[in-house]
C-alpha cells in the first residue's frame, strides 16, 4: 500500500474534447427466469422476556416491528423462538408440555404470548429467549396472497415450520 502526501497540486485545465454523436439503441435481450416467490426479509435473533421468577399462568412480550403496518404489502408473517442454551429453532405458534406459545401481528409490533394449556399458573415459560421474525411480501394485493404463498412455499418443499427450510428458500441470514 503506497502513502499519500499531503501536498495538494492543482490539475492544469485542458482544451475540451470534440461533440461524439450518440449511437444506436442496442436491441432487447431476452426475458429471465422468473424470481422466488416473494421477497422475504428477516429480523436478528432478538432477546424476549418471557420467563418468568414465579409460576404463572400466563406471560407477554411485545417486540417492535417497524416494517409490519408501512407501505410493504406483507403477504405472511413467520415467528421462531429459540433458546440459547440449545439453539433449537421452533415455529409459532408451538405447544410444549402444558405451555402454549403463539404470537398477534399488530401494526408496527408482533405481540408474544405464553400460558398454560390448563389455565393453571404454574408455568415460568422458559422454553425461548430470543425470537425472529419473518416477513413475506406479496405482489399480490388481494387477502388470498397469504394462501396463495403458503401454496407456493409447499409446492416449492419448503416446510415453513422448519426455519433451515426457509432461510435457505429465500437466502437468508442465519
Amino acid at each position: 500500500m503506497g502513502s499519500c502526501s499531503k501536498e495538494v497540486t492543482e490539475d492544469p485545465k485542458g482544451a475540451l474534447g470534440k461533440n461524439r454523436t450518440v449511437g444506436t439503441t442496442g436491441t432487447d435481450s431476452i426475458q429471465g427466469e422468473p424470481g422466488k416467490g416473494g421477497n422475504a426479509n428477516a429480523s436478528k435473533w432478538l432477546p424476549i422476556e418471557l420467563a418468568t421468577t414465579t409460576p404463572t399462568y400466563a406471560s407477554s412480550f411485545t417486540i417492535s416491528a417497524p416494517e409490519i403496518g408501512g407501505n410493504m404489502s406483507i403477504a405472511l408473517v413467520m415467528v421462531y423462538g429459540r433458546h440459547t442454551s440449545n439453539n433449537d429453532i421452533i415455529a409459532l405458534p408451538f405447544a410444549y408440555l402444558k405451555e402454549s406459545y403463539r404470537f398477534v401481528v399488530l401494526c408496527g409490533e408482533i405481540l408474544l404470548l405464553a400460558e398454560t394449556i390448563d389455565a393453571t399458573a404454574n408455568a415460568t415459560f422458559q422454553l425461548f429467549d430470543q425470537i425472529k421474525y419473518v416477513l413475506i411480501q406479496s405482489n399480490n394485493t388481494s387477502k388470498s396472497s397469504k394462501d396463495a404463498t403458503l401454496s407456493h412455499l409447499k409446492q416449492a418443499g419448503v416446510d415453513i415450520n422448519d426455519y433451515r427450510q426457509v432461510r435457505d428458500y429465500y437466502a437468508l441470514d442465519y
